[in-house]
């Protein structure tokens, strides 16, 4: 026995070749042997459905996959990554890997999706007004002692007197 969704199907084909009742019925007796399509089996079925496409019918209920969003990442994305890296102000690779790293947890996005999610915190960066001069690029700073020792002293707080009156 067929689903019903096979049925509908059938009888979609049905209305689309324009057959009446007497010519539908006439055509399962002769592909099926069956007087009615909730008779039909598997086989059946596929010998009624080749016939009903002879004479004209077009299954469109197995349409081409979209894009799959997991798939490669696409050239305008990949475009789209690079012109916001340098409006970013990003002009080294390290920058721009650790950036991509942050976000979609890879130093060069692989997917559709992986690139859109950097394409999104890049633009979400824009909107801020981030500027990349303003930014401090401690690949260099952090390990060296006299810059660290001048950024503590700069950055300790006054201690404040008291007066006693």
């Amino acid at each position: 026995m067929i689903s019903s969704a096979q049925i509908r199907l059938l009888h979609t084909a049905k209305s689309h070749v324009k057959l009446d009742d007497d010519d539908w019925r006439s055509l399962l007796r002769a592909e099926a042997g069956v007087d009615t399509s909730k008779d039909l089996d598997n086989a059946g079925m596929n010998r009624v459905l080749k016939r009903l496409k002879k004479l004209g019918f077009k299954n469109t209920a197995h349409r081409p996959r979209r894009r799959e969003p997991n798939g490669v990442i696409t050239p305008f994305q990949q475009r789209m990554i690079e012109d916001n890296h340098a409006r970013l102000g990003f002009d080294t690779s390290t920058r721009r890997m650790g950036f991509n790293k942050r976000v979609c947890g890879k130093a060069f996005p692989q997917t559709r999706t992986e690139a859109a999610k950097v394409i999104e915190a890049q633009n979400a960066m824009l909107q801020r007004g981030w500027n990349a001069g303003a930014a401090t690029d401690f690949s260099t700073s952090a390990q060296d002692p006299e810059i660290i020792a001048d950024q503590r002293a700069s950055t300790t707080t006054p201690t404040i007197e008291r007066s006693d009156a």
